[in-house]
């Protein structure tokens, strides 16, 4: 599963910047949506066999998952900020803070907004919020521009993808009590959530399409799917290794071959989709002893956090790119990627495996 997941996050990275060697995968809303279904999974695979059996599951639980998540979020911030100084004092443009600047030149009132982007952006807080406001120039408030709108303070975010890190930690707060429900329970509450999904659609506060991105109380179906995936009987035909590696190959073809199929985006979607669904399973049973398998999943949130800070760089005019920005974003976040797993991650993991094991600590 950590191969796929490794080619998710590799399919958002050329999203952002270009194909790679002529290479694309799959549209970022869907590898997204394939991102949050396996986070789901895994995440009601831990509480069940690992958290559950502590004196206080949800702290732990809930503590463990910001340490997964915060250190490397700040340390991208913390780089972005210095990479932004570094060309304010070599070029005159001060990078993402620039468009600080600039904000609060044209409207001076906007400091009080400005400064709580920047808490955002510092505290992960309200990341997926900011996605969906905007600034009016002329009073200094936030105003709501609307669901599926294209972002008005995308510049002002350090990592504008992180409101995807914002919703999955509301995940992580609702996870446990979602999890110790029954299959009927989750079932029912994934029903709740696709009718408020339609009443969006038919009020036209979504008019652009029926799911509701960026919008954490819709997109939690994602999850829930993927606590499905973890809970429902599946036959064992569908968990033998066989059935595994075929899976694997389905996605890999899908992947490969997804802007070329000549069947409508929405079919391919809900054939993946389901496809996750039904094979995260067999695909964590049958991938998750493999080395590369493992190292390679510990590699795609990296990715997926620091091609953001990587653009910066690659998007430079002054930057070489004789084949597009995909390609050298992909060997230089690879590389920062790969020091940075060893250096603040690895030694992150394993005090967060001990605290588990060792609750006292």
């Amino acid at each position: 599963m950590g191969i796929i997941r490794f080619l998710l996050a590799l399919s958002v990275l050329i999203v952002h910047s270009s194909p790679i060697l002529g290479v694309e995968l799959l549209p970022g809303p869907v590898a997204v949506r394939i991102f949050y279904i396996f986070s789901g999974f895994l995440m009601a695979m831990v509480i069940t066999r690992k958290y559950q059996k502590l004196d206080r599951p949800y702290y732990y639980f809930i503590t463990n998952r910001f340490l997964r998540l915060y250190p490397l979020y700040i340390t991208v911030v913390i780089m972005t900020i210095i990479l932004s100084i570094g060309y304010g004092v070599s070029l005159g443009s001060w990078g993402k803070l620039q468009y600080y600047y600039d904000y609060y030149h044209d409207s001076p009132q906007s400091l009080g907004a400005l400064l709580l982007v920047f808490l955002s952006n510092i505290t992960l807080i309200g990341q997926d919020i900011m996605t969906q406001l905007g600034i009016n120039s002329e009073t200094g408030r936030f105003f709501f521009h609307g669901l599926q709108s294209p972002p008005e303070l995308q510049e002002l975010l350090f990592i504008p993808i992180a409101w995807t890190v914002s919703i999955e930690f509301y995940f992580y707060l609702l996870s446990p009590p979602i999890v110790s429900k029954n299959l009927k329970i989750i079932c029912g509450i994934i029903l709740l959530v696709l009718a408020f999904r339609y009443i969006l659609l038919l009020t036209d506060a979504a008019p652009s399409a029926f799911g509701i991105y960026r919008f954490a109380p819709t997109e939690i179906y994602w999850f829930l799917l993927g606590i499905v995936s973890y809970k429902i009987k599946l036959p064992e035909q569908l968990l033998t290794k066989s059935s595994g590696w075929i899976f694997f190959f389905i996605f890999i073809l899908i992947m490969a071959t997804y802007n070329i199929l000549p069947i409508d985006r929405y079919y391919i979607n809900t054939i993946l989709y389901a496809l996750t669904v039904i094979a995260t399973p067999s695909l964590f049973l049958h991938f998750s002893k493999y080395k590369i398998d493992k190292k390679l999943g510990d590699l795609c949130y990296p990715i997926y956090l620091i091609h953001a800070f990587i653009l910066l760089i690659v998007g430079a005019n002054s930057f070489p790119k004789p084949y597009g920005t995909g390609l050298p974003t992909f060997v230089l976040t690879i590389l920062l990627s790969v020091l940075l797993n060893m250096f603040l991650l690895i030694p992150i993991e394993k005090w967060r495996q001990h605290r588990a094991v060792n609750p006292k600590i």
